[in-house]
């Protein structure tokens, strides 16, 4: 017979809701808490984490009370280089890259979205960023933003100058 292996990764505080491949060696996960939570397949610990990744004292979304750490509701990565996406209910969306040899997130840029960012899928070619973004929450309805619109936001991606000049 074959033997199996399984490993166990060690979450703390609060359920993952949603986790993307990075590469071969990385995975990126959300979590409950807030936290976003970048993982080393290797390891049973995180490489590096960012707790409370999107709360702020600015509220983009009306009628969220923001006691609570807001959710990490979507993970988008493009698979085989740095650049990671979060979403949440905070009314942003937010680009961050894995620096220092993917032992730490660093943020890169933060976009307003109005509503519950619930999905994230980079393009192919890296040029678009796909976000499905809802008046409610994917999994449950306890919240609901009446301003907000059920839609799917397409956001262009510039790359820099300088890998525009290596193609």
């Amino acid at each position: 017979l074959l033997s199996m292996s399984v490993f166990l990764f060690i979450v703390v505080r609060a359920s993952i809701d949603c986790c993307k491949m990075v590469n071969e060696q990385y995975m990126l996960a959300g979590s409950q808490d807030g936290a976003i939570s970048l993982w080393n397949i290797a390891k049973k610990k995180p490489s590096a984490k960012v707790p409370q990744a999107h709360s702020s004292s600015e509220v983009l979304c009306p009628g969220i009370d923001g006691r609570d750490s807001p959710w990490i509701s979507a993970i988008g990565a493009l698979p085989l280089t740095d650049l990671v996406a979060s979403g949440s209910m905070d009314g942003r969306l937010k680009l961050w890259k894995c620096a220092d040899n993917f032992t730490k997130l660093e943020l890169l840029h933060s976009i307003p979205i109005v509503g519950f960012i619930n999905a994230l899928a980079f393009s192919s070619s890296g040029d678009h960023l796909i976000a499905g973004v809802g008046q409610e929450h994917r999994l449950g309805r306890w919240w609901a933003l009446k301003g907000a619109k059920n839609r799917v936001a397409i956001i262009r991606l510039k790359k820099k100058q300088k890998e525009q000049e290596e193609r």
